[in-house]
């Protein structure tokens, strides 16, 4: 069964689709060496209001989520101007904690923990990260995005102070 429903605009047209179920529930995203942000780790809840003054990051925020999710943006990769003050020895790193406790009744939810089959260390966990992180080669002038994922964050291992995921990585398949 669809589970998307039409909304109606004027004179009955149908104009968009929504999903009737829960999506993933995202909780926190850390940026780090991204454009405006040097180290930001901001809570989230999936109603999210984002608002402030010009120049602020607001469209580099938004920017930090596609660019996890979004494979033919990464396609295009990292800028010298991607990173914090153009400072290209300094890795990005952009993450995002997802809570998986609604496996039962998302769809989505369940399509992502049989895509990383065991990279996810323990069925009970409702805690999962993703992370994208760049690896800047100079004379190319080109930022290569590297995506890891797993259940948990790490506590060490490497010089950026977290352990890659489930010593895992990842590249796009573009």
């Amino acid at each position: 069964m669809n589970n998307e429903k039409i909304i109606h605009g004027w004179y009955n047209y149908p104009m968009l689709k929504v999903r009737e179920e829960i999506n993933l529930i995202f909780e926190e995203l850390h940026i780090k060496n991204f454009r405006n942000f040097y180290c930001s780790r901001i809570s989230l809840s999936n109603k999210n209001v984002i608002f402030g003054m010009n120049d602020v990051g607001k469209t580099n925020f938004l920017y930090a989520i596609r660019f996890l999710f979004d494979k033919q943006l990464r396609k295009n990769g990292f800028m010298h101007s991607d990173f914090y003050q153009n400072d290209t020895s300094n890795q990005i790193m952009i993450t995002v904690k997802l809570n998986l406790s609604d496996f039962e009744e998302s769809t989505d939810t369940k399509k992502l923990v049989a895509g990383v089959k065991d990279a996810r260390t323990s069925d009970d966990s409702d805690e999962f990260y993703i992370r994208i992180v760049s690896d800047y080669n100079e004379s190319e002038g080109y930022g290569e995005p590297l995506l890891y994922w797993g259940s948990n964050e790490g506590s060490g291992g490497n010089k950026y102070g977290h352990s890659v995921f489930s010593n895992r990585r990842y590249r796009d398949p573009v």
